[in-house]
């Protein structure tokens, strides 16, 4: 493909349809839409792009090697498609919903927010209509900061590397302590605190009932969130 010419495209919209690609660049462009339709691509620099609309793998794409080093990208559609050991570094990325996505081996920094990851598949991935949960597996957030980004369906969280400090909670057993921290909650006497905290916790019960089974949060998913922060963790601990 010429470089150039990809370039130029990309100005307006990045469209594939069916390629197979290897070693493309396209590089330091703003684009409205990116779309990929049943395409695979293979150490391919797609670095430093500002997109509006995002759609990876309509019908199916695979990204393996690629770099998204420096992107920014403000909204990502559920699409099917699945990235290898690639490279999310400096990015910033918006309402990304990773419904039927697998991502392997792959290593995020600069700040995601707002969207999900999940490991169960809902329909069948058109690459392979016997898979039965997406792939998640080795990747690594550790410098990444995640702010309003779940993990549901039962991803494992123990095989990912997750940013940690004062603002994000990890707990080994989440359901045991969305169930222990109900009963704290239910006696904090502030009435908007306790509402507003039975209301979280029964978000994440629900997400415990459909598989997840590690509980992962972060204090700035929303104001809300952040005002109840230290009371919360205490009762998810069970010290509340």
């Amino acid at each position: 493909m010429d470089i150039v010419k990809q370039r130029r495209m990309a100005e307006s919209e990045v469209s594939f349809n069916k390629v197979d690609a290897k070693g493309l660049i396209i590089s330091g462009v703003k684009v409205n839409e990116f779309v990929a339709y049943e395409s695979t691509f293979t150490k391919c620099r797609f670095e430093r792009l500002q997109v509006r609309g995002w759609s990876p793998g309509v019908r199916g794409s695979v990204y393996v090697g690629c770099s998204f080093v420096g992107c920014r990208m403000g909204r990502v559609g559920n699409d099917y498609c699945r990235f290898e050991g690639c490279s999310f570094e400096n990015v910033v990325i918006r309402n990304w919903g990773m419904r039927f996505s697998d991502v392997v081996d792959c290593v995020f920094t600069g700040r995601i927010e707002s969207g999900f990851f999940s490991d169960h598949n809902m329909v069948n991935f058109p690459l392979d209509p016997d898979k039965p949960v997406n792939e998640f597996r080795g990747n690594d957030f550790s410098g990444c900061e995640l702010v309003g980004v779940d993990f549901r369906g039962g991803i494992d969280l123990s095989q990912q590397k997750l940013p940690t400090g004062p603002d994000y909670l990890y707990l080994e057993d989440g359901p045991g302590a969305i169930e222990g921290a109900f009963r704290f909650v239910e006696a904090w006497p502030d009435e908007t605190f306790r509402k507003e905290g039975l209301v979280w916790l029964g978000i994440r019960r629900k997400q415990a009932d459909r598989g997840q089974r590690q509980l992962f949060m972060n204090r700035n998913t929303s104001h809300r969130l952040a005002s109840i922060w230290p009371q919360l963790c205490d009762a998810l601990q069970g010290v509340g």
